[in-house]
Order: structure tokens, then C-alpha cells, then sequence
């Protein structure tokens, strides 16, 4: 029971720091290249990664461990690809809640397959819980889409899935020497595909200050949930994990005076209730 607490204090934490990153990245692009912002943000990790590495002298988790790393950092990178492009393309109050209920999805599904089913109780906090996504990340009362504007959305979500459950496997020996792996790869594939996307194109004056603070809770966000996932559950942490959005919209309500939906304050109260289950199960 102690490390399940724990591993829902951990899968929490990932959801707040993750939203926060968000956040800051939002705050980022408002001020400058939003594919430099993400390119810049990835670096900043990468090195805010090494220098924990430096300091801890975690040992080599062998090649097993960086191999998972090395795929959850390329589905994480396809993921984000396809959500900017989703982004680009469908209706934003579509994507974002799709997006995020196919990430929280997939890995339930592995650790079913992997570790039978939950407790009664926290099969229906996990329900509750995508509730709660859909209701907050969801921006419009009604709008037209086709089906066609589902498929970038379902594609970004089933990369962060990936992530997920890549990242879960790969900190089984480790936990730094992983995320090192993931960004590694992950950054090799973004700068690859925003380096031709923006050749020839001036990415302005980088708003360096909100870079810092999204690259850091990024890494952060990471390793509360390879330590969320590897105390308790994978369906457990990557459920808790994947009610970021909340963090994200609490954040811009407090912040910057953005007004929150009726639908939102419900996802909000449907979170409450959806850790009280998840923490009875």
C-alpha cells in the first residue's frame, strides 16, 4: 500500500510538472519562434540531463535499457510531430482531448496485457479520469469535424503512449542514463524535421527565460513518471500522468486571467473525484 502511494504522489507530480511545462512553453511561443521554442526547450534538457548525470554518477543501465530509451524518445518526437501538424489542421478543441485520452489509453491497454487487470476502484477512477481530460482540454461547446481530423490526433497520442510505455521499460535499470537515451533520440529526429522546416528562417530572439523553465519541468515531468510507473502500476502512473492538461489550464486561469469553461471547472471537479478512486483502489 506504501508504494502505491507513492506511486500516485509521483504520477501527480508528472501531471502538475508536465502541465507546468506546457505552460511555460505556451508562454514561450507567445513571445517568439514556436518551432525554435521547442527545438531550444529540447536542448535545454538534454543538458539539464547531463549535468544530473554529472552530479549523481548513475551507473550505465546496459544496452537493453538504452534501446527501450532510445524508442520511447522516437515516439515521443513522431507523437508531437503529428500533434503540431494536427494542431496546424483540425480544430484545436479536437485535438488536444483526443490526443490525450489515445496517450492514457495505450498504456492502460500494455499493463492489462502485461499485469491483468486493476482493482474494481481504479478501473473506474481511470473512466473518470478521461472524463476528466476531455472535459478540460475540450474548448468549444459544439463543433464540425470529419473523420479525417481524427487521424493526426490519434497518431500524436499513440506516439506519447509510446513514450510511455517505452520510457516505463527502459527505467527498469536506471532512471537518468533512460531519459539521456529518449532525448537523445528525440532531439536527433526533431532537429532533423524543424531544421528543414525552418531552413533559410530567422527564429527571432528566443524568449530564453520561459525556454528554461519548459526544458527543465520537461526532464522533471519524465522522471516523476519513470518513478511513478516503476513504484505502482504503468496504467496507474501514465492515467495520472496524462491529467496535465488541468495543470496547463489551472495555470492560465491563475496566471495570466483566462477564462475557464463551464466543462472545465466539471473536468477539474472529475479529477478530485478520479484521484479519490484511483487512491481507494
Amino acid at each position: 500500500m506504501g508504494s502505491e502511494i507513492w506511486a500516485i504522489a509521483y504520477g501527480v507530480g508528472s501531471a502538475l510538472t508536465w502541465g507546468a511545462a506546457d505552460f511555460s512553453g505556451g508562454m514561450a511561443s507567445k513571445r517568439g519562434n514556436v518551432y525554435g521554442v521547442v527545438l531550444f526547450s529540447q536542448f535545454v534538457g538534454l543538458f539539464f540531463i547531463l549535468g544530473v548525470l554529472g552530479v549523481t554518477g548513475e551507473a550505465y543501465p546496459g544496452a537493453a535499457s538504452m534501446v527501450y530509451g532510445g524508442l520511447a524518445g522516437l515516439s515521443g518526437a513522431l507523437g508531437l510531430i503529428c500533434l503540431y501538424k494536427g494542431l496546424s489542421k483540425s480544430p484545436m478543441a479536437l485535438v488536444a482531448p483526443v490526443s490525450a485520452v489515445v496517450t492514457a489509453m495505450l498504456p492502460v491497454l500494455v499493463a492489462v496485457i502485461v499485469h491483468g487487470l486493476p482493482p474494481i476502484m481504479q478501473i473506474a477512477g481511470f473512466a473518470l479520469a478521461l472524463v476528466s481530460i476531455c472535459l478540460v482540454s475540450w474548448t468549444k461547446q459544439s463543433m464540425a469535424f470529419s473523420q479525417e481530423d481524427l487521424l493526426l490526433p490519434v497518431l500524436a497520442g499513440m506516439g506519447f503512449g509510446g513514450f510511455f510505455v517505452g520510457i516505463h521499460f527502459a527505467g527498469s535499470n536506471g532512471l537518468v542514463w533512460p531519459l539521456l537515451s529518449a532525448k537523445l533520440v528525440g532531439l536527433s529526429v526533431l532537429g532533423c524535421v524543424l531544421g528543414f522546416k525552418l531552413r533559410g528562417r530567422s527564429l527571432g530572439r528566443p524568449p530564453w527565460k520561459w525556454i528554461l523553465v519548459a526544458g527543465i519541468l520537461d526532464v522533471i515531468g519524465n522522471a516523476l513518471f519513470v518513478m511513478a510507473s516503476q513504484t505502482g502500476r504503468l496504467d496507474l502512473a501514465s492515467v495520472l500522468a496524462s491529467l496535465y492538461p488541468a495543470s496547463t489550464v489551472l495555470l492560465a486561469w491563475r496566471i495570466l486571467n483566462e477564462r475557464m469553461s463551464r466543462s472545465q471547472w466539471t473536468g477539474m471537479a472529475t479529477t478530485l473525484g478520479a484521484l479519490a478512486l484511483i487512491s481507494m483502489g
